[in-house]
Protein backbone atom coordinates (compact mmCIF):
# COMPACT_ATOMS: atom_id res chain seq x y z
CA UNK A 1 0.00 0.00 0.00
CA UNK A 2 1.00 3.37 -0.87
CA UNK A 3 1.31 6.49 1.93
CA UNK A 4 -2.19 7.89 0.40
CA UNK A 5 -3.84 4.40 0.44
CA UNK A 6 -2.66 3.87 4.04
CA UNK A 7 -3.52 6.87 5.59
CA UNK A 8 -7.35 6.73 3.80
CA UNK A 9 -7.38 3.27 5.25
CA UNK A 10 -6.32 4.49 8.94
CA UNK A 11 -9.29 7.15 8.46
CA UNK A 12 -11.92 4.46 7.48
CA UNK A 13 -11.18 2.35 10.46
CA UNK A 14 -11.13 5.32 12.92
CA UNK A 15 -14.85 6.28 10.93
CA UNK A 16 -15.78 2.73 12.07
CA UNK A 17 -14.77 2.75 15.70
CA UNK A 18 -16.50 6.36 15.97
CA UNK A 19 -19.82 4.64 14.99
CA UNK A 20 -19.42 2.32 16.72
CA UNK A 21 -18.57 4.07 20.18
CA UNK A 22 -21.47 6.44 19.48
CA UNK A 23 -24.60 6.84 21.12
CA UNK A 24 -27.46 5.65 19.05
CA UNK A 25 -31.19 5.84 19.27
CA UNK A 26 -31.90 2.77 19.29
CA UNK A 27 -29.18 -0.66 19.93
CA UNK A 28 -30.85 -2.20 16.73
CA UNK A 29 -28.72 0.28 15.06
CA UNK A 30 -25.35 -0.74 16.71
CA UNK A 31 -26.46 -4.73 16.34
CA UNK A 32 -26.97 -4.02 12.38
CA UNK A 33 -23.37 -2.04 12.15
CA UNK A 34 -21.97 -4.72 14.01
CA UNK A 35 -23.79 -7.83 12.02
CA UNK A 36 -21.63 -5.81 9.13
CA UNK A 37 -18.57 -5.57 10.26
CA UNK A 38 -18.78 -9.15 10.93
CA UNK A 39 -19.80 -10.20 7.93
CA UNK A 40 -17.12 -7.69 6.24
CA UNK A 41 -14.79 -10.02 8.03
CA UNK A 42 -13.34 -7.09 9.62
CA UNK A 43 -13.97 -7.29 13.26
CA UNK A 44 -11.04 -7.83 14.37
CA UNK A 45 -9.68 -4.20 13.93
CA UNK A 46 -13.00 -3.50 16.75
CA UNK A 47 -12.80 -6.10 18.92
CA UNK A 48 -12.80 -4.20 22.13
CA UNK A 49 -15.84 -1.45 21.00
CA UNK A 50 -17.67 -4.31 19.50
CA UNK A 51 -17.28 -6.30 22.78
CA UNK A 52 -18.18 -2.60 24.58
CA UNK A 53 -21.35 -2.13 22.37
CA UNK A 54 -22.87 -5.85 22.91
CA UNK A 55 -22.50 -5.59 26.80
CA UNK A 56 -24.85 -2.31 26.81
CA UNK A 57 -27.14 -4.25 24.26
CA UNK A 58 -27.19 -7.27 26.42
CA UNK A 59 -27.57 -5.16 30.10
CA UNK A 60 -30.38 -3.24 28.30
CA UNK A 61 -32.33 -6.74 26.71
CA UNK A 62 -31.64 -7.73 30.92
CA UNK A 63 -33.81 -4.79 31.72
CA UNK A 64 -36.30 -5.17 28.73
CA UNK A 65 -35.22 -1.81 27.31
CA UNK A 66 -36.11 -1.59 23.42
CA UNK A 67 -37.59 -4.97 23.43
CA UNK A 68 -40.90 -4.74 22.77
CA UNK A 69 -41.01 -2.63 19.56
CA UNK A 70 -38.16 -4.81 18.31
CA UNK A 71 -39.18 -7.10 14.85
CA UNK A 72 -38.32 -10.91 14.23
CA UNK A 73 -35.27 -9.75 12.49
CA UNK A 74 -33.66 -7.62 14.91
CA UNK A 75 -34.64 -10.24 17.94
CA UNK A 76 -32.99 -12.30 15.50
CA UNK A 77 -29.74 -10.62 15.24
CA UNK A 78 -29.08 -9.89 18.94
CA UNK A 79 -29.93 -13.22 19.77
CA UNK A 80 -27.25 -14.79 17.40
CA UNK A 81 -24.83 -11.94 18.13
CA UNK A 82 -25.44 -12.34 21.51
CA UNK A 83 -24.81 -15.88 21.47
CA UNK A 84 -21.77 -15.62 19.24
CA UNK A 85 -20.33 -13.68 21.67
CA UNK A 86 -20.43 -16.23 24.60
CA UNK A 87 -23.43 -14.27 26.69
CA UNK A 88 -26.15 -16.00 28.32
CA UNK A 89 -29.60 -15.47 26.00
CA UNK A 90 -31.91 -17.59 25.98
CA UNK A 91 -34.51 -18.93 23.06
CA UNK A 92 -37.41 -17.32 25.28
CA UNK A 93 -36.33 -14.23 23.23
CA UNK A 94 -38.50 -15.09 20.79
CA UNK A 95 -41.57 -15.94 22.69
CA UNK A 96 -43.23 -12.41 21.57
CA UNK A 97 -43.58 -14.04 18.29
CA UNK A 98 -45.52 -16.96 19.13
CA UNK A 99 -49.17 -17.91 19.36
CA UNK A 100 -50.63 -19.86 22.69
CA UNK A 101 -49.97 -22.99 21.38
CA UNK A 102 -46.04 -22.06 21.21
CA UNK A 103 -45.58 -22.14 17.53
CA UNK A 104 -44.93 -19.21 15.55
CA UNK A 105 -47.52 -16.87 14.53
CA UNK A 106 -48.33 -17.27 10.81
CA UNK A 107 -48.35 -13.41 10.17
CA UNK A 108 -44.29 -14.47 10.29
CA UNK A 109 -44.97 -15.63 7.10
CA UNK A 110 -43.98 -13.27 5.30
CA UNK A 111 -41.75 -11.74 7.00
CA UNK A 112 -38.48 -13.28 4.82
CA UNK A 113 -35.80 -11.32 5.91
CA UNK A 114 -36.67 -11.70 9.71
CA UNK A 115 -37.22 -15.86 9.02
CA UNK A 116 -33.75 -16.21 6.99
CA UNK A 117 -32.17 -14.45 9.94
CA UNK A 118 -33.81 -16.95 12.94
Amino acid sequence: MDAGTQHEYEELKQEVRRILVANMDKSSQKLHIIDSVQRLRVAYHFEKEIEEALQIIYHHHCNHIEIDGDDLYTTAVRFRLLREHGFDIHCATFNKFKDENGNFKESLIGDVKGMLEL
